[in-house]
């Protein structure tokens, strides 16, 4: 969680609930390490995490997010909330559906950007937990496989490269001490 407007998630609206990065074991994709869980909102407004962005006006986006019911919610169904909000008159920009899922499920919304500085923003409205992951904004009519990000993958690959050389020296240190040289 940080500043929305450096490109981190900030927790907004009007709900009197709690949003933040949590870990988790059972993502729907391996690449997926952390996700959003919203929880005690009580007062019936929106509770998410939004982020700034700047969108070409007149190009179509989606926002995709897998999105489930926590085990541990005291409601059956959450209203989850998934949109692009600049301005009040933003009713094209937005999902606000109930789920009842307790298993991943994959949500989008599409819609045609109006206006260039947008705030992205997942969440839910009202009561229950809601938990988020796979959250995904982009170009065009349609929500695409999640894939892990490249920055991620060269850092993965940087890991098992160092690991692999680490790996190799304590064998080579081994080897020598057994030799008795």
């Amino acid at each position: 969680l940080g500043n929305r407007y450096n490109g981190t998630w900030q927790s907004t609206s009007g709900g009197n609930g709690t949003a933040s990065v949590v870990d988790m074991s059972d993502f729907p994709h391996t690449g997926i390490q952390k996700g959003i869980r919203v929880l005690n909102n009580t007062n019936s407004n929106n509770k998410d995490l939004s982020q700034f962005v700047n969108l070409t006006i007149g190009e179509k986006y989606t926002i995709s997010a897998w999105a489930r019911v926590s085990s541990q919610s005291p409601t059956e169904s959450v209203m989850l909330l998934m949109r692009s909000w600049a301005n009040e008159n933003d009713t094209n920009r937005i999902l606000k559906t109930y789920i009842s899922n307790k298993d991943w499920k994959r949500y989008s919304v599409t819609f045609t950007a109006d206006a260039q500085n947008n705030s992205v923003q997942f969440g839910q409205t009202g009561t229950g937990i809601i938990e988020l992951c796979g959250l995904k904004l982009e170009r065009g009519p349609i929500a695409t496989d999640w894939e892990t990000p490249p920055e991620d993958l060269v850092q993965v690959k940087a890991f098992n490269e160092t690991k692999d050389t680490v790996d190799a020296h304590t064998r080579t240190i081994g080897a020598v001490g057994q030799s008795g040289t």
